[in-house]
């Protein structure tokens, strides 16, 4: 969870992003299947930042480092003018070989799960995808969620989700400590899923 709380701050801002597919990033980019521990669309554990300019050559790459000091590559659509929010960021380890974490940030984007799950997929549907509670914790106006095992969706995928109609300071404090999917609390709120964060072991 520390590695989601980590950028939560980026994911704050994503309602202000347009709505609409992300296609944009290439002409040739079709696949937007996200497989936990095995690739998002594309993008595989073992992915270059040379190969990734050939598979994006709509998109800007910059290189930079994150709360942690580890290197990051930022992808921006170039339809994406201002840049103050990414459309991925690509975590790397050993050098840049082997890439350890991506978060997509495009919201209502074409990226889905094998179970479906998309941009603006509904907690409940989330919930009842996975078949078992989903812990949740709050942060930065968000709830980030991470399975567990006994649940159907890969502990290696991670959301955020946010109230579309959340004033600033919302959830809150009013979540107790422990809160889970299928909470009252949260139940019937209207959070979607705005950020999708997949490691790859």
């Amino acid at each position: 969870m520390k590695r989601f709380a980590s950028i939560g701050i980026m994911l704050v801002g994503l309602s202000a992003l347009p709505l609409g597919p992300a296609a944009g990033l290439s002409s040739a980019f079709n696949d937007w299947v996200v497989v936990p521990k095995v690739r998002v669309g594309p993008i595989g554990k073992y992915t270059s930042v040379q190969a990734l300019r050939s598979l994006m050559p709509n998109a800007v790459l910059r290189h930079e480092v994150d709360r942690n000091g580890a290197k990051t590559v930022v992808l921006y659509r170039k339809t994406n003018r201002d840049q103050k929010l990414p459309d991925l960021v690509i975590r790397w380890r050993r050098k840049h070989r082997v890439i350890s974490q991506i978060t997509i940030f495009q919201f209502a984007g074409p990226w889905r799960t094998v179970e479906g799950i998309r941009m603006l997929t509904s907690l409940e549907s989330v919930h009842q995808v996975n078949g078992a509670n989903i812990p949740l914790r709050r942060g930065n106006r968000l709830l980030h969620a991470k399975s567990f095992p006994g649940g159907k969706i890969s502990s290696h995928i991670e959301f955020g989700f946010r109230r579309r109609s959340a004033a600033p300071g919302d959830p809150g404090s009013l979540l107790p400590l422990g809160v889970h999917s299928g909470s009252p609390e949260v139940q019937g709120r209207g959070y979607r899923v705005i950020g999708i964060v997949v490691h790859f072991p």
